[in-house]
């Protein structure tokens, strides 16, 4: 995968995108964040209800977000959803929720 290719010192996390209802290969990139000590953040804004071997996208990930901007699959005036299992970014999430 190209993803090695561009990890640096810098990289902290590894944004993926779950377009148009087609999952990533999310098996392969996870393995690569963990070779690398890296967060994994899903994009799931274009493919709610999508599944990539049985999991549904937005659950394999460190992080996932969640568009409801009006060109998405749900949509309202704007915002998004952030979902996480990890108690320590759920923290953070909830203190800079009101800052834009």
């Amino acid at each position: 995968m190209e993803i090695r290719k561009k990890i640096t010192e810098k990289t902290k996390a590894i944004i993926v995108v779950q377009l148009y209802g087609h999952p990533a290969k999310i098996d392969e990139i996870l393995e690569i964040a963990n070779d690398y000590n890296l967060y994994v953040i899903e994009d799931c804004a274009e493919a709610q209800g999508a599944e990539f071997k049985g999991k549904k996208v937005g659950t394999m990930g460190h992080i996932s977000c969640f568009s409801l901007y009006g060109n998405k699959i749900i949509t309202t005036a704007g915002g998004g959803v952030i979902a996480t299992n990890e108690d320590e970014i759920a923290e953070k999430c909830e203190i800079i929720k009101n800052y834009g």
